[in-house]
């Protein structure tokens, strides 16, 4: 992993390798509004609940497919993953 200077570096280099977020919530769909600005499309969430596996993330008309961490890992081992998921169980 290389050190970046601005979020335009860090967009080239996932245009080059491809973009994973780990995360199917509300931090995910912030991140693809956030990287559509600069016309970038994540390839997968993955997500560690089975009920959203097989199933799609829907965001301002972009649609991502969400699979497991495993499957991502062997379909683009190359890409850069970014977390997107939130830590510790909420109360409520």
């Amino acid at each position: 992993m290389g050190t970046y200077r601005s979020i335009y570096s860090i967009v080239d280099h996932i245009r080059e390798r491809g973009l994973v977020l780990y995360g199917a919530g509300a931090i995910g769909k912030i991140a693809v509004q956030i990287f559509a600005l600069f016309q970038v499309k994540p390839a997968y969430f993955c997500d560690d609940d089975l009920q959203k596996q097989g199933s799609s993330l829907e965001c301002d008309g972009i649609s991502v497919p969400i699979i497991s961490l495993d499957e991502a890992t062997r379909r683009l081992p190359g890409a850069v993953y970014i977390a997107t998921a939130a830590t510790g169980k909420r109360n409520g």
